[in-house]
């Protein structure tokens, strides 16, 4: 069986020079239809992950709610503390990380993003991606509250603590449902955690991959790893890495029994001048072509097939327990 292809965009303001600000302006959100019509054609539905702001643009969400209903993407939510109602005066703008505010801060954060989605698009979301990945213990609990099903702020093999974010280095790979105490080991929550794909091209024991994180970068030996090709970690992020790269870790991580690939970007990497990834026009002609290359490889092949986080949780859950009775003979046999 093919895997299941997710693309999740966050879909948010412009962020020219990654500065966080009040006033925000949205002119990438002229660009979704532009991705929409790109990831139609390959009949990969994608998951728009929409901050507060982009809920007040009232052209824009009539598009999202039209393609939403029409099961051509999903809409979840993506919580930037520093847009989000209810803002306070006093309220630092670095304050980045939603899992770095207080409990009731977090919480009325989220109910208020949730309930503007809801307003706008006639149900609840039930996806989400924590802004800066700040997601911890506090923020899963949050989510249990509001109804929320699926998460996918964890990035496997990556570590934002220097950033004053979480570390997520140890998290599985693959889809599994948390553990409130412990977000990155797999545990009893109802949330499905659906990590955003990365991988080594050469899989390391985890006392190999924990050495080779430790390895100060001044030593440059992951670089000289990485040139050489003995050893390269590399995600779904199409900004950083190529359409080759990306398309030699979906195999080998499909190859491995990856039953999901989780692409990631933001709805401003695609519009000339709104962030640094996207400078100019022929930086977002490069990155659609990236894409295009990435989905016609991996599409286009057999590979994988497309799906919204919502698709492949209900695929996931209705697996589960076909999965449990064809390996239940098996274990009465040597019972």
């Amino acid at each position: 069986m093919a895997a299941r292809l997710i693309i999740t965009i966050d879909t948010e303001a412009d962020m020219p020079g990654w500065r966080p600000q009040r006033q925000v302006s949205l002119r990438n959100l002229e660009f979704l239809p532009k991705l929409q019509e790109l990831f139609e054609r390959y009949k990969v539905p994608p998951t728009y992950l929409i901050t507060y702001p982009v809920t007040r643009v009232a052209d824009s969400m009539r598009w999202l709610r039209d393609h939403h209903e029409r099961e051509a993407c999903e809409v979840g939510a993506h919580l930037h503390p520093w847009t989000t109602p209810p803002l306070e005066d006093s309220e630092r703008l670095e304050n980045l990380h939603p899992h770095r505010l207080p409990l009731v801060r977090q919480r009325d954060k989220l109910r208020s993003l949730t309930e503007a989605i809801t307003q706008e698009l006639g149900e609840r979301p039930i996806s989400y991606r924590a802004g800066r990945f700040g997601f911890d213990g506090s923020s899963l609990r949050l989510l249990e509250e509001e109804g929320y099903e699926i998460d996918t702020s964890v990035t496997p093999l990556k570590c934002w603590i220097e950033e004053d974010g979480p570390g997520f280095f140890h998290a599985p790979a693959a889809p599994y449902y948390p553990d409130a105490d412990d977000v990155i080991r797999p545990g009893s929550s109802p949330i499905l955690e659906v990590p955003v794909t990365a991988g080594m091209t050469t899989p390391l024991p985890r006392t190999l991959q924990r050495i080779y994180y430790r390895v100060p970068r001044f030593f440059h030996m992951r670089g000289i790893l990485h040139r050489l090709s003995l050893l390269k970690l590399v995600g779904l992020r199409p900004w950083i890495w190529t359409a080759e790269e990306m398309i030699d870790i979906s195999r080998r991580m499909v190859d491995r029994g990856q039953p999901v690939l989780n692409m990631m970007f933001h709805s401003s990497d695609v519009y000339p001048g709104a962030n640094p990834n996207c400078p100019d026009e022929e930086a977002s002609r490069r990155f659609f072509a990236k894409l295009e290359a990435y989905l016609e490889a991996v599409v286009g092949s057999g590979l994988a097939r497309g799906a919204t986080l919502r698709q492949f949780r209900d695929d996931f859950e209705a697996r589960a327990p076909m999965e449990s009775e064809a390996s239940e003979p098996a274990i009465t046999k040597h019972a």
